[in-house]
């Protein structure tokens, strides 16, 4: 009896351990990676191959709404010269954007691609500099900044695809329905797995009545109830 009851426990903690997902996260900038000077690691997260898709790529954006994603060789020229006009974009938009302190609209984040090229290639970077936005875990739009441009204006152009509230382009609310679509999909297995350690349970109980005292009796008197006679 005791070894039946232990192996069900065994069987419901490997269900719910199968069904959890473990994404990385990231959880600051990583050491020797300093941003410009006068900005602070806040404004821009620092993504590589380990942890990127853990964040940008989740179906709920790894708790982000809206990811704008430089890729960029640290020590290509034309990147210097944009990444201190990225920091300004990351820090006065995400001011904007993250009024409500109960989840993250925008987050901007930048890879090295000296570091990370297989990275970079997987996510269509053709050119330098190359920024792109990610929404429910999909790559939205992409564009390559002219360094013999203006960078700030097309900068600026280009984040206007954020199509935030007062901003133009695709309705926000279109991203809506696909977090949830993604979220209801991904939540399935747990329900599957929850049935399923409810099901065992049911079968022990029947296999082992004994273990539960009174438990035909009360199954009798609920299938049979007493008809009064007048």
């Amino acid at each position: 009896m005791a070894n039946n009851f232990s192996a069900l426990l065994l069987l419901i903690t490997v269900l719910q351990a199968c069904s959890k997902e473990l994404p990385q996260v990231y959880h600051g900038q990583p050491a020797g990676n300093p941003g410009p000077t006068g900005q602070t690691s806040m404004d821009v997260a620092q993504l590589n191959r380990h942890i990127f898709q853990g964040n940008v790529l989740q179906p709920m954006g790894g708790g982000v709404e809206k990811w704008v994603v430089l890729f960029c060789p640290k020590w290509f020229q034309p990147c210097q010269k944009l990444e201190p006009l990225f920091y300004d974009f990351a820090r006065t938009w995400q001011q904007k954007q993250n009024m409500d302190s109960s989840f993250i609209h925008l987050r901007f984040a930048q890879v090295d691609c000296a570091v990370d090229k297989t990275l970079c290639n997987q996510q269509g970077v053709t050119r330098y500099p190359f920024v792109a936005i990610y929404g429910a875990g999909q790559q939205l739009h992409t564009a390559g900044i002219n360094w013999k441009q203006d960078m700030s204006t097309q900068m600026q152009q280009f984040l206007e695809k954020l199509a935030f509230p007062g901003s133009e382009g695709v309705s926000s609310e279109s991203i809506l329905p696909k977090l949830l679509e993604d979220f209801y999909e991904h939540r399935a297995m747990d329900v599957v797995l929850t049935l399923a350690a409810l099901a065992v349970s049911v079968q022990f109980m029947r296999s082992n009545s004994n273990f539960f005292p009174g438990s035909d009796a009360r199954a009798a008197t609920i299938s049979s109830p007493k008809i009064f006679e007048f």
